[in-house]
C-alpha cells in the first residue's frame, strides 16, 4: 500500500499485520422492557478504520512517520492522506473484504503513531487510519450458507426472565415478565469471496430480518429445542471477520430471534 501526502510525498507501506476495524451506525440497544430496539444514524455515519503494524529499518520508519505527521495538521485545511497501490488488488483489503481497493482512499491518523525498536536495526510502526470515504463491490448482497460452523458454538432456549418471590409463610411464587430473546453465537470458515456477499449484507440491511431454514445455519436446535427446522425469522445482530489465509476468513455471527426485537 501506498501512502502519499498532499505535497505527492509517498511511502510504500509494507504492511505486515492489519485489523480492519468497522464501525456501522447501525446498532440494537436493549430497553428496559428486555427487548431491543433498532437504532440507524445511516451510511453516511459508518466509520471504516484500520490499524496498521509495520516493519523495516529505522530510517523505513522515520520517512513513513513524517508522512503520517504531515497529515496530523494538514487536515485541518482539507488536506488528507491518499491510499492506493494495494498489493493485487484485494491483497491488502485494510477496510474489510467489501470495500472497492481499486483507486484511492482518502484517509486520515486517528491515533499517535507508535514506532518501537524490534531488534538490531529492525524498528516496528503501528498507527490507525480512518477512511474519510469508501466505495464498495458490486456484488449481491447474500447472507451465505454458513454450514461450516465450528465447534463451540452457544445457542438455546431463551434466557429466563422470571422472579421467585418468598412468601411470609415460607410459600414461594414465580412472576414472568416477558419471554426474553434468544440468540445464536457461532464462529464459520468460509471463502473470502463469500464474506464479501455476507458484509454486503450486513452492511445494507442494518436489521432486517431473515426468513430462511434454520438448517442455513448448520446445526440442529440453533435457538432450542422449541424451535423445528422450518422457516423462523431472526436477524443478524453482529459480524466479524478475521482473514486467516488469503482464501479464507473466520466470521463470528451473531443471530437474535425476533421475538426479542420491538
Amino acid at each position: 500500500m501506498r501512502i502519499t501526502d498532499n505535497n505527492t510525498n509517498y511511502v510504500d507501506v509494507k504492511i505486515q499485520k492489519y485489523k480492519p476495524d468497522v464501525k456501522l451506525s447501525y446498532r440494537m440497544e436493549r430497553m428496559s422492557s428486555l427487548k431491543y430496539v433498532r437504532l440507524d444514524r445511516g451510511y453516511a455515519s459508518d466509520l471504516y478504520e484500520c490499524e496498521i503494524e509495520t516493519y523495516g529499518t529505522q530510517e523505513y520508519c522515520e520517512s513513513l512517520m513524517t508522512i503520517l505527521q504531515t497529515q496530523r495538521y494538514g487536515y485541518q485545511t482539507g488536506n488528507p492522506l491518499y491510499l492506493s497501490e494495494f498489493a493485487l488488488n484485494k491483497g491488502e483489503a485494510i477496510f474489510g473484504n467489501n470495500v472497492d481497493y481499486t483507486g484511492s482512499i482518502d484517509a486520515i491518523v486517528i491515533d499517535t503513531p507508535k514506532m518501537k525498536n524490534e531488534s538490531f536495526k529492525v524498528f516496528s510502526l503501528t498507527f490507525k487510519l480512518r477512511a474519510l470515504g469508501v466505495t464498495f463491490d458490486n456484488v449481491i448482497p447474500n447472507p451465505i450458507a454458513m454450514t461450516c460452523v465450528w465447534s463451540g458454538w452457544q445457542g438455546g432456549e431463551p434466557e429466563w426472565d422470571r422472579t421467585v418471590n418468598d412468601t411470609y409463610n415460607n410459600d414461594n411464587f414465580v412472576t414472568i415478565v416477558k419471554n426474553n430473546d434468544s440468540k445464536f453465537v457461532g464462529k464459520f470458515t468460509c471463502s473470502t469471496e463469500d464474506s464479501i456477499k455476507l458484509l454486503e449484507y450486513f452492511r445494507i440491511s442494518r436489521g432486517q430480518n431473515l426468513a430462511v431454514p434454520l438448517t442455513w445455519i448448520g446445526v440442529d436446535h440453533a435457538f432450542g429445542i422449541g424451535k423445528t427446522l422450518s422457516s423462523y425469522d431472526f436477524i443478524m445482530t453482529k459480524l466479524e471477520v478475521e482473514q486467516i489465509s488469503p482464501l479464507y476468513v473466520q466470521a463470528m455471527v451473531e443471530l437474535t430471534d425476533l421475538k426479542g426485537i420491538e
